[in-house]
């Protein structure tokens, strides 16, 4: 199963799918209204995102369109940010190499430019890549490089999330007391901004820690 960071994939509903109808349609409006090319580039990367869960490819598409228009005009937190997505494409169609490299091009341009957003970002999605392939210990390096950052920009979605993602490489390398400390931890943040998934998926994590 996907982790929680890139996609929050934990099953289908017929609610979840019609929200996601009606938030393309919304970027597709927007998109067609743009005057601006920067404007395009991140209703581009928008609605790339929109699409990784039941058409990646079409996902990816969007994300190298917007890659492109990026690079016409010059616009590098828009590379970095159409990089990011690419790499989210790659990482749900099982190309992880490829995910890590193209991520790691997104994390240089944000570095370069300081966009500390996009960093924590970054390094969140590569912990996902290295979870995704059993590599526990190195997931856990750079979601602790990526929760400060969260930290101290005061997203606390980002932190309920990275924290819900370290309890789960805790909990696969048996270190039950630290997965159930951060899966509490996300619980926590996520009832605090009523970000109902990661409640959710925090709970269930717990109810398996405690059993």
């Amino acid at each position: 199963m996907k982790r929680i960071l890139l996609f929050f994939f934990t099953g289908l509903s017929i609610s979840i799918s019609y929200a996601q109808t009606n938030a393309r349609d919304s970027l597709k409006q927007l998109l067609q209204k743009e005057k601006t090319d920067t404007g395009r580039v991140l209703l581009l990367a928008d609605l790339s995102f929109e699409y990784f869960e039941s058409k990646p490819d079409t996902g990816m598409t969007l994300a190298l369109e917007a890659l492109s228009l990026a690079n016409s005009i010059g616009f590098e937190k828009g590379k970095a940010i159409s990089l990011n997505r690419i790499g989210n494409a790659y990482y749900v169609l099982g190309n992880y190499p490829k995910s890590m490299e193209v991520l790691l091009q997104a994390l240089k341009i944000n570095e370069r430019i300081h966009n500390s957003d996009g960093i924590q970002r970054n390094w969140g999605n590569i912990g996902l890549i290295y979870a995704e392939q059993e590599d526990y210990r190195h997931a856990l390096v750079y979601y602790f490089k990526a929760k400060p950052v969260a930290e101290q920009l005061n997203n606390e979605r980002s932190v309920s999330i990275i924290s819900a993602n370290i309890a789960e490489a805790y909990f696969n390398l048996k270190n039950l007391d630290s997965a159930s400390l951060y899966a509490q931890q996300a619980n926590n943040i996520a009832l605090k901004i009523n970000y109902s998934r990661i409640v959710g998926s925090s709970l269930n994590r717990l109810g398996i820690i405690h059993f």
